[in-house]
């Protein structure tokens, strides 16, 4: 994805575990870097003491600290346009 970033990019929410050894979190960091060259609003979290996985094993305080706010970033930056209704 960095090398895909342009000024059109959608903002962006990234949460990432510290401990993630399936994808290191310094993507995460490279592509808020990326973002923010081209003026992209975006918001990188890193979280510790976590995995790849942890949003289905986060406990309360997790839940509220990391993830809740990315639906308040998506509330805030990202709009649903009404669609016609499609048949099937």
């Amino acid at each position: 994805p960095v090398l895909h970033v342009t000024p059109n990019y959608p903002p962006t929410y990234l949460c990432h575990g510290l401990n993630d050894t399936l994808v290191p979190y310094n993507q995460s960091v490279a592509m808020s870097n990326a973002l923010n060259l081209v003026n992209v609003t975006n918001r990188l979290v890193l979280v510790p003491g976590v995995g790849h996985s942890f949003d289905n094993k986060a406990n309360a305080q997790q839940w509220q600290q990391y993830i809740l706010p990315a639906f308040d970033f998506a509330q805030q930056y990202l709009t649903i346009k009404e669609t016609e209704e499609i048949s099937i």
